[in-house]
């Protein structure tokens, strides 16, 4: 019975493999159907992970057919014989196939199996047997898939304000990449940024609504932030933490990888440890010492082991600090380029020319102001200079003298500070007079604050810069903004 079974097989195989593609064009219509309905679905409605929803259609269908080829409708040994006699075997496969599974046979059968044997040793049926396909809903599924795929290139159905500000923002990220040096990138770096730019345009082109377009934006912020921290050297950063007690713009501009702060602020380090005592230094010895433990750079690593030496023995600091000036500095210039370019593409990505920009934000954070004593105004939102004598008031928003608009300050300016009365939070209760009712008292809400007292800008400037850097931490606000809001007060400073 094995050997029958075993010179039979390959017709067997193959009148599987037929079944199987049989079932497979019909199952393939329907799988077909649904992804051409899956993305003739997303041109108009937000389809998360398309590609995915399209292969779980095709892999039904395959399990689909598998099941019904091997478990509905599986191919029997008796249906394979019946094959083979219909191509030549002349009712000889059938009828070995019954004998052999009886167990005494007479001489007539014993023949007769003989018989069937032979035949079935000369003759290949696999080789004379031709597939019989459905070939229409071959041609049928073919086509859906191709249609499918030539749907999958078709614009998507959007809102107008949508396709603005995504346009927008593609335009402003071509800009970037024009600008950006990416020769100066390694290999890891460009595939990473490249990589980067690429998901933030093609989700900014299959985004359906504005809100999700936004997400995409965000989504990308958030990424090259990542990606940002990520090139900057793990031993700077370590470095920063130990120094940030003593210089806190030394550990920031090291914490961002600045190359060329780290290297001006490394000189100016060198009176601050020129001030400090033995017991100081050797405490900051100490610290240098468990951070240069856990590095990796060797050249920065015996930089500041010599650094560690000298303020353990009171020696002379000057060269010392000058070779891990050098050596930090180097330190941070690797994957500089890259983060020079994430920065500008944050940047671009932050501006809001293709938003509709509310009312009270549509001068650059200036505020709305009541025109009041010595034509000078308050904002709830942060102060608005205008008026007399070049005076000026800072805030979250941009000062104004006159008509035009301005940064910086001058020495002697003079500004109110944020007075505690009537400012924001604030209720101020207003006792009435009797009445034939009774008395009645009013409280009031107030959201604006009161001019304090007048002070150099010098001594009020810090005061505005804390409350602004409050307010955007605790707020939600597009990514990419607190740098910007930063930098202006930056600008205040100078």
């Amino acid at each position: 019975m094995k050997k029958f079974q075993e010179l039979l097989r390959p017709l067997g195989r193959k009148i599987v493999l037929e079944r199987f593609l049989a079932w497979l064009f019909y199952f393939g219509i329907g799988g077909g159907a649904g992804c051409l309905l899956a993305v003739l679905f997303s041109k108009w409605v937000e389809v998360p992970m398309l590609w995915l929803v399209c292969v779980v259609f095709l892999i039904l269908s395959l399990l689909a057919s598998l099941c019904c080829t091997f478990l509905v409708h599986p191919v029997h040994m008796k249906e394979t014989a019946e094959k083979a006699d219909a191509l030549g075997g002349a009712e000889r496969m059938i009828t070995t196939l019954e004998l052999l599974e009886k167990e005494d046979w007479n001489p007539v059968e014993r023949l007769a199996v003989a018989d069937g044997m032979q035949k079935a040793e000369e003759t290949d049926f696999s080789k004379q047997y031709k597939l019989h396909l459905p070939k229409k809903a071959g041609i049928c599924a073919l086509v859906l898939l191709v249609l499918a795929g030539a749907c999958s290139f078709l614009p998507v159905v959007r809102e107008k304000e949508t396709s603005t500000y995504a346009k927008a923002k593609l335009e402003r990220i071509e800009q970037v990449k024009e600008e950006t040096q990416q020769e100066d990138m390694t290999k890891e770096e460009k595939k990473a940024f490249t990589e980067v730019l690429h998901n933030l345009e093609k989700g900014l082109k299959k985004a359906k609504t504005t809100e999700r377009a936004k997400e995409v934006v965000q989504e990308t912020q958030k990424e090259m932030k990542r990606l940002e921290k990520k090139s900057i050297s793990p031993d700077l950063r370590k470095l920063a933490e130990t120094l940030s007690p003593y210089d806190k713009d030394m550990a920031k501009a090291m914490e961002n990888g600045k190359a060329e702060e780290i290297a001006k602020k490394w000189e100016q380090l060198a009176s601050l440890l020129s001030s400090m005592t033995a017991e100081e230094k050797a405490a900051l010895a100490e610290k240098l010492g468990e951070a240069v433990e856990a590095m990796s750079d060797e050249e920065l690593q015996k930089a500041l082991e010599e650094l560690e030496e000298l303020l353990k023995n009171n020696g002379d600091l000057e060269k010392a600090l000058d070779k891990v000036g050098k050596a930090a500095q180097k330190a941070a210039s690797k994957g500089n380029a890259m983060r020079v370019g994430l920065q500008k593409a944050n940047t671009a990505l932050a501006q809001k020319g293709a938003e509709p920009v509310p009312m009270e934000s549509q001068n650059s954070g200036q505020g709305k102001s009541d025109q009041g004593q010595s034509g000078q105004g308050q904002s709830g939102q942060g102060q608005s200079g205008q008026g007399q004598s070049g005076q000026r008031q800072g805030g979250n928003g941009a000062g104004a003298g006159g008509r035009g608009r301005g940064f910086g300050h001058g020495e002697h300016e003079k500004v109110f500070t944020r007075s505690a009365q009537g400012k924001s939070g604030t209720d101020v209760q207003l006792q009435g007079t009797d009445t034939e009712n009774g008395s009645y008292t009013t409280t009031e809400q107030r959201i604006t604050g009161g001019n304090g007292e007048v002070l150099p800008f010098g001594e009020v400037y810090g005061q505005y810069k804390n409350e602004a850097m409050t307010a955007i931490e605790n707020q939600e606000i597009p990514y990419g903004m607190k740098e910007l809001v930063s930098d202006y007060f930056s600008v205040l400073e100078q």
